[in-house]
């Protein structure tokens, strides 16, 4: 296991049981948001800007599903649409702070283009893989006003041979 791998796993960890220490929920039933990430993807080891949306299912529930895109990079680039769950967990009083881990499903399009000498061997001048996963992770969220939400996500998805970590910071509109 990489050591990349074991931080996060730490960090999942100490989130879920931290959550037994704190027993208080930062969200609101019903709550929504609508936001933009930008950050870093490590398969490829280049950019990544997405857009994202969450719900808020009971105080202890959020649905936020998201669309990431990875800049080509390494003569890849990918698509990345994630259908995540959170358990908010308050940190701080007053509704300001809040952790929580991150499960959910993964799909990726990863495209790899072809060098010049590749391409000469071959008619395809691209070749696209599309797979399913799963995303594990943990997220720290801020609640600058009562409309205004900073977020900062460290997440993995385990898929088959496109294995990657995603690390992005986001800000959204919440409603």
């Amino acid at each position: 296991m990489t050591r990349l791998k074991r931080i996060i796993l730490a960090s999942i960890i100490l989130v879920t049981f931290s959550s037994v220490l704190l027993n208080s929920s930062a969200a609101v039933k019903g709550e929504k948001s609508v936001g933009i990430q930008l950050g870093y993807t490590s398969y490829n080891e280049s950019a990544v800007a997405g857009i994202g949306f969450s719900y808020t299912f009971s105080s202890h529930f959020r649905f936020a599903p998201n669309l990431q895109y990875a800049f080509r990079n390494n003569n890849r680039d990918g698509l990345l649409i994630n259908f995540d769950c959170h358990i908010p967990l308050k940190i701080e009083s007053g509704e300001k702070v809040e952790v929580y881990p991150i499960a959910g499903i993964n799909y990726s399009c990863w495209t790899r283009y072809y060098s010049d000498e590749e391409k000469a061997q071959s008619n395809d001048v691209s070749k696209r893989k599309n797979r399913f996963g799963l995303n594990a992770g943990a997220g720290v969220g801020y609640n600058v006003t009562g409309a205004l939400r900073l977020t900062f996500e460290a997440r993995y998805s385990l898929v088959k041979h496109y294995d990657t970590t995603t690390l992005a910071l986001g800000i959204g509109y919440r409603f």
